[in-house]
This record gives C-alpha cells, sequence and structure tokens, in this order.
C-alpha cells in the first residue's frame, strides 16, 4: 500500500500526498460536483485533482497512482522548460538563435555592436568589463534579428492570406512575458515577442501563422483553427515544439 499524507488548505481543497515506488506525489484534491475524478497538472507543475463528494478516497488515491507516471514525465518537462532562460552577455555564453547554437565572444572596439561569425557572435564593446553595456548590445542584436526573421516569415506566408484581403502587417518585436505574439487586426499590426529568436525556425513560423490567421478570425474558432491547418498542416507539432521554450515568458 503507497503511503498517505494529506493536510488542509484553505478554500475547500485538502492537500495530498500518495508514496508510490519511493517518491512522494503531492496533489491537491477539491470535492465539487463532477462525474467523474478529473487531474490537471498546472503551469507551475503542481497537481490538482476533482472528485464527485461521495468518491471514496481509496478510489481517488488509486487515481493517482494510475497516473503516476504521466504525472512525472509532465513535472520532468516543466522543468526542463524553466531551464530554458535568456542568454547572459558573457564570455563563451551559448545561445540559440533560430536553431543555430552560437558561441559568445567579447571584443574592445567602436562602435558598440554585435557581429555574427560563422558559429561565433562577437560583442565589440568600447567597454567589456561593463555588465549593462554588454547585456543592452546583445538584446539589440537579438531584438533585429527577429524583427528581420519576423519579416522574412511574414513574406513567405503572405500569399496565402493576400486573396482573403488580408493587408501585409506592420511588424513589431518586443519581449513579452505573457505571450509569444499578438495582433491588432483594425490597427494591421503584428507583434512578436523577440524571445522567438531564440527559438527554432518553424516555432517563429507558427506565431506568424497563428496571427496573420487573427486577421480573418478574431477567435479561435473552428473556423480559426480550420484556416490554420490550411496553411500551417502541421501546427499543432510545432506549437507542441514551441512549448519546450516556455521559460522564456515567464
Amino acid at each position: 500500500m503507497p503511503g498517505v499524507y494529506c493536510w488542509q488548505r484553505g478554500g475547500g481543497a485538502v492537500r495530498k500526498s500518495v508514496e508510490i515506488k519511493g517518491r512522494r506525489l503531492e496533489y491537491e484534491l477539491t470535492r465539487k460536483k463532477v462525474k467523474n475524478i478529473n487531474m490537471r497538472i498546472r503551469p507551475d507543475g503542481s497537481v490538482a485533482v476533482s472528485a464527485p463528494p461521495g468518491e471514496p478516497l481509496q478510489h481517488i488515491e488509486d487515481f493517482v497512482a494510475s497516473k503516476a507516471a504521466l504525472i512525472l514525465s509532465a513535472i520532468a518537462a516543466l522543468e526542463e522548460q524553466r531551464k530554458v532562460r535568456w542568454p547572459g552577455a558573457q564570455e563563451g555564453e551559448r545561445l540559440c538563435l533560430l536553431g543555430q547554437t552560437l558561441t559568445l565572444s567579447l571584443e574592445q572596439g567602436a562602435p558598440n555592436r554585435a557581429e555574427q561569425r560563422g558559429i561565433g557572435l562577437a560583442l565589440i564593446l568600447r567597454d567589456t568589463e561593463n555588465p549593462a553595456l554588454r547585456q543592452r548590445t546583445l538584446d539589440a542584436f537579438l531584438r533585429e534579428s527577429c524583427a528581420r526573421a519576423a519579416a522574412e516569415v511574414c513574406r513567405k506566408l503572405y500569399p496565402a492570406f493576400s486573396p482573403m484581403g488580408v493587408p501585409f502587417p506592420a511588424l513589431r518585436t518586443r519581449r513579452m512575458k505573457s505571450c509569444w505574439g499578438s495582433c491588432m487586426p483594425r490597427e494591421k499590426t503584428i507583434t512578436f515577442n523577440t524571445a522567438l529568436v531564440l527559438t527554432p525556425p518553424e516555432c517563429l513560423e507558427y506565431v506568424a501563422a497563428h496571427e496573420l490567421c487573427h486577421f480573418l478570425h478574431l477567435n479561435h474558432s473552428a473556423d480559426f483553427y480550420h484556416s490554420l491547418s490550411h496553411c500551417m498542416p502541421d501546427w499543432a507539432e510545432r506549437k507542441k515544439t514551441l512549448s519546450n521554450f516556455a521559460g522564456l515568458v515567464r
């Protein structure tokens, strides 16, 4: 029998823990009017379980235990996502630029700028010992790189949208903490998260297609996904790949 631990939490939820194969799985149990036992894993890795008021506790514990492999796999994936971070401007730092791994180097010089040289990225700076200057220079390079890549991708995708009356949008880039992209169809504008430049090219292409489809459908209706599937049949795979970089937008 797995070891079971529990303690009360405010709001009617109970925190419980089931020990399986030497590892303790914690979850939050809420009793409410649902037909079946349900489970979800939140973005922070916590596990929430809801069950009918009369459901025997042993059934709930057995249910959680049966999902142990799924829970552990999901938590491991979230932990990997958290390791993905915005690159620092340090000598020898490695970063992936649209799928290409680059190694950072620092050089004395002027004006302040970044130069990509094969598999290297040189930050040429008046003061290589100034951390803020290093980071600003790197961030500017990433922002400009994202802007160029986004423009190229939108030009590539646009012929599929032009016949439907979609105007070619004005493009912007900026760091965002809650989303990969946004659009304002009335203003004919799409904004890309600069962090997309740190993901594989297919991720940037997916976000561009997603936002262009919003010029046709403002919500995420069946028609929206029909349009997205028409212009990008493998969008779901691309979205899954992008989820591995969620640490960049937290």
